[in-house]
């Protein structure tokens, strides 16, 4: 029986080399990069930050919901295998709140739109250009209420704005 160990021990050896190289197969050759999200500081005609908590027109980010204008009608986002669900959340940076949104990025739209309701009364439109190829998707503009606020010449980078709220 010993003379058989060494035929049992590079039996079992090739058995693991043979599982080892088919259970890692590459599913694709290239990586994909997306690079679409987008900052907003919201801050009223005082520059009081209306994302903190504290503050008293405190935009409560329970209360905000995100639509996608797909086609000519509005699609709600909220789904909860998304995280975050409905392509927002807030973080606190530099001593400021932020809304860190994933913005409409479909690309059967040459300018995606996302709308921001962010109460019963106010909804806001965002609008986004985006560089599109095999490999990568990148915002390289963005339009808030039709106005340019953001544009990847002009930044270093992070695709940040402020909205003033003259009436909370």
């Amino acid at each position: 029986m010993i003379s058989n160990l060494p035929l049992v021990r590079n039996q079992i050896l090739i058995l693991l080399l043979v599982l080892g190289f088919t259970s890692c197969k590459k599913t694709s050759n290239y990586a994909f990069t997306k690079d679409i999200k987008i900052e907003i500081m919201l801050a009223d005609n005082e520059g009081e930050d209306l994302f903190n908590p504290e503050s008293y027109f405190y935009y409560n980010p329970n209360s905000i919901k995100i639509f996608h204008l797909l086609h000519g009608e509005m699609i709600e986002i909220k789904n909860q295998l998304l995280d975050p669900p409905q392509n927002f959340y807030l973080n606190y940076v530099n001593g400021r709140h932020r809304m860190q949104l994933f913005p409409n990025h479909d690309k059967s739209e040459q300018f995606p739109i996302t709308l921001i309701q962010w109460n019963s009364s106010k909804m806001d439109t965002v609008k986004c250009d985006f560089d599109r190829n095999v490999n990568s998707i990148i915002c390289n503009k963005v339009w808030y209420n039709d106005e340019l606020v953001w544009e990847a010449n002009n930044n270093n980078g992070t695709r940040l704005f402020e909205i003033i709220i003259s009436e909370p």
